[in-house]
């Protein structure tokens, strides 16, 4: 089993952490657990469903008995050692933001995490006010980051 202690950044960095560590576990036949997930089901309650976890207490007092330390995944050029000890290990515990699975593996699951991340409620009006106008033309939004 594979256990995400801690996720990083804000909500949509959450979900990118969590799909590329879930796509490999989907691809390797692994449970995958992320406790931390747990702050979406309200909005997301597809997500409840997938047996992520429920209690980042629990997740924390299991690790503490299981005397196991936390592997991190922070450094982006070691993919594959990333992938060979989340395939040695029976119960590892990881945090970290360098984890990532190739497009085509997370591109097998996009129909299931567009299920696992479809709000609880209804986006219509959202995507009427937001994303289109009276003409039918889509508006698009690009967020750019930069190191200073």
């Amino acid at each position: 089993m594979i256990t995400l202690t801690r996720l990083f950044g804000q909500t949509s960095n959450n979900f990118i952490q969590h799909i590329h560590i879930d796509a490999f576990c989907r691809a390797n036949c692994l449970t995958f657990r992320s406790p931390g997930m747990c702050k979406y089901y309200k909005t997301y309650p597809n997500l409840r469903t997938a047996g992520y976890g429920s209690s980042k207490l629990g997740m924390k007092i299991a690790q503490v008995l299981s005397f196991k330390s936390t592997y991190r995944f922070d450094v982006d050029q070691d993919q594959l050692v990333h992938n060979r000890h989340l395939l040695a290990g029976d119960n590892i515990y990881c945090k970290g933001w360098y984890f990532r699975s190739p497009d085509d593996l997370i591109s097998r699951y996009i129909p299931l995490y567009k299920e696992l991340f479809r709000p609880g409620f209804d986006t219509r009006p959202l995507d009427e006010q937001f994303l289109g106008d009276a003409k039918g033309v889509a508006k698009i939004a690009v967020h750019i980051r930069r190191r200073l």
